[in-house]
């Protein structure tokens, strides 16, 4: 940072009183997964590293009820794909990423008859 001085102006220190530092953070997912918080306004966030181009998105903030994201573009990327997504409504929000290939399947589903329910 140079400050921009008037002629015959000597100047020894600068006080800042805030500043802004935008940057990128790659996002790479681990045996096809990836979870991460944000918390910000609008964003685009691009996360690579999957090995199939079966990638979903899920706004998983209260987990109980996640949401799948619709607007997503997946890319190829050498051996690897890329998902894009972005959100523009949820301003402090987490996200599972992850192929088809990572979803938990139940191991047993039983139907329970309750007397008193």
């Amino acid at each position: 940072m140079t400050p921009v001085l008037e002629d015959g102006y000597d100047l020894d220190v600068v006080y800042l009183h805030s500043f802004e530092i935008d940057y990128t953070a790659d996002s790479i997912a681990t045996n096809n997964q990836f979870r991460f918080d944000y918390s910000d306004d609008e964003a685009t966030f691009k996360v690579t590293g999957f090995s199939n181009d079966s990638i979903l998105v899920y706004e998983v903030s209260d987990p109980m009820q996640p949401q799948k994201a619709v607007n997503t573009q997946i890319d190829p990327l050498g051996e690897n794909f890329s998902i894009t997504f972005g959100d523009s409504e949820i301003e402090d929000g987490s996200y599972q990423v992850l192929t088809t290939t990572e979803l938990a399947v139940p191991v047993l589903v039983e139907k329970i008859h309750c007397q008193i329910c």
